[in-house]
């Protein structure tokens, strides 16, 4: 790739180029957008102008990272690092200004978003002449009389009644139209623009609604209903973009993180190697209209890692982050969640104590883990524990001890279930070793203890002895014991 070269996306934009409905945007560096190049760029646009759309793929030379919120924090694009090689992505950008399909001419730029700008907006869609317009005008607003002749004798009268330096003589005439004409050349000699004259007397008013009923009512003859809603949707641009097969990662400096490796669950001393939040995130788009949206978004992961020097690590996969108002992602979906959950799922994430905490001859420490969890609007979902843990993999052999006189108390994990904000179940594990009882093997007898609340408040309690506990009477053996609420 560094034998090939392409032109740089910072001549085709700058930063201050993005318009100010994507205006967060506006922060991105142009050191960066110097750092990002094109190739294949294809362009299809309208014949009047109003929409088009630009495909290119997107070349990286280097990997994409910058400081975020003024911290030591990276966002790095395309983590995975390949010497030598860069990394390329399809990008699509659209736009569409509808207006320009009936005003290519029109500088959005100058335009006030006053009343009368909405007004001459108005009256050029109609792209009608000044003598329709005037006819229209004097046939909707002067309604005293029914007589098209007469409603324009009643226009010419009003006219130099409130205009008195500028008043106009009028030749009559029986065609109507070329009545209206000679209004429009008498004014014309008195140096009268008309518009001004139709949105001063007859389309202005204090009342905003009834301003633009005024305008909607004038126009309606030429292009049906143009209310204030439609206006602004004819003139606000409709921006989308998407970015395809990205993936993501926020790096973290290692005065908070430190990565932990996998095979030997000791810090990794290599500076240069740091703790990274993975996005693999699909495709990426943005819109005017829906935002931020993913598309076959992929899991988030973090490696397990240190927090600082405290001893405590931290640990999640499988995080999907869904900001989308108008879908979920499928475990949103099977929870019960509407379709406009905005939130985070977890398949799992756990915080690791430090095992010199607990004075365990066996390292056996506890951690705080969350299981299938969705935090978001509408609340939070899934399975909250804390559990023992002795290295491997968190199960039922894991057992933090401690000695109460000749008894020694192992805990193995409490876990809580929650819907939606609600618990819905809650159990709690555990054994108690006996002195001075053996089991047939002749090991320590050990009572496997096991506790359930459920939603209804019932609370339930099973001891059991994988062996059985014997006895002299009838050579009887008793395995469990269970009690519970009456």
């Amino acid at each position: 790739m560094t034998d090939k070269f392409y032109p740089s996306i910072a001549t085709l934009i700058k930063s201050e180029d993005f318009p100010q409905i994507a205006g967060f945007l506006q922060n991105i560096s142009d050191d960066i957008l110097k750092g990002l190049f094109y190739k294949y760029l294809h362009v299809v646009t309208s014949v009047s102008g109003d929409r088009g759309t630009y495909e290119f793929t997107l070349v990286c030379y280097d990997r994409i990272e910058q400081n975020i919120f003024g911290t030591d924090l990276k966002l790095v694009f395309n983590p995975s690092e390949i010497p030598d090689e860069g990394s390329e992505f399809f990008m699509r950008f659209s736009y569409q200004i509808e207006i320009l399909k009936y005003l290519s001419y029109l500088d959005m730029q100058s335009f006030d978003w006053s009343e009368r700008e909405f007004f001459n907006l108005a009256i050029d869609i109609t792209q009608e002449c000044r003598l329709s317009i005037l006819k229209e005008t004097i046939n909707v607003f002067i309604t005293d009389v029914d007589v098209l002749t007469e409603k324009i004798e009643i226009f010419i009268d009003n006219y130099n009644t409130k205009y008195t330096d500028k008043q106009i003589t009028v030749v009559a005439d029986i065609d109507d139209d070329v009545y209206i004409q000679n209004i429009l050349d008498s004014l014309d000699s008195e140096d009268v623009d008309i518009y001004d004259v139709v949105y001063n007397d007859y389309v202005f008013s204090t009342n905003i609604i009834a301003l633009f009923d005024n305008i909607e009512n004038l126009c309606y003859q030429f292009i049906g209903l143009l209310s204030i809603d439609r206006l602004k949707q004819l003139l606000i641009p409709k921006i989308s973009a998407s970015l395809n097969d990205i993936s993501l990662a926020i790096a973290f400096p290692r005065t908070w993180l430190k990565p932990i490796d996998t095979q030997t669950g000791e810090v990794i001393e290599d500076e240069n190697v740091k703790s990274m939040l993975r996005f693999n995130v699909g495709s990426l788009h943005f819109s005017t209209e829906n935002g931020f949206e993913f598309e076959n978004e992929n899991s988030l992961s973090f490696d397990k890692s240190e927090i600082g020097n405290t001893g405590l690590t931290l640990f999640f996969n499988q995080m999907k982050l869904d900001l989308s108002s108008n879908t979920n992602i499928p475990e949103a979906t099977a929870a019960g969640y509407p379709d406009n959950f905005k939130g985070v799922f977890v398949q799992e994430a756990v915080i690791g104590l430090p095992s010199k905490w607990f004075n365990s001859v066996d390292n056996t420490t506890l951690q705080i883990a969350g299981y299938n969890m969705l935090i978001g609007t509408g609340g939070i979902s899934g399975k909250i524990a804390l559990e023992a843990f002795g290295g491997g993999a968190p199960g039922a052999n894991d057992y933090l001890e401690a000695k109460i006189g000749n008894f020694l108390i192992g805990f193995n994990s409490f876990d809580i279930t929650f819907r939606q904000n609600v618990i819905t179940e809650s159990n709690i594990r555990g054994r108690l070793t006996v002195p001075n009882f053996k089991t047939d093997n002749n090991q320590p007898l050990q009572i496997e203890l096991a506790g359930s609340f459920s939603q209804d408040g019932d609370f339930n309690l099973t001891a059991s002895v994988s062996s059985g506990i014997p006895a002299n009477l009838f050579d009887f053996v008793c395995r469990n014991e269970y009690f519970h609420k009456a």
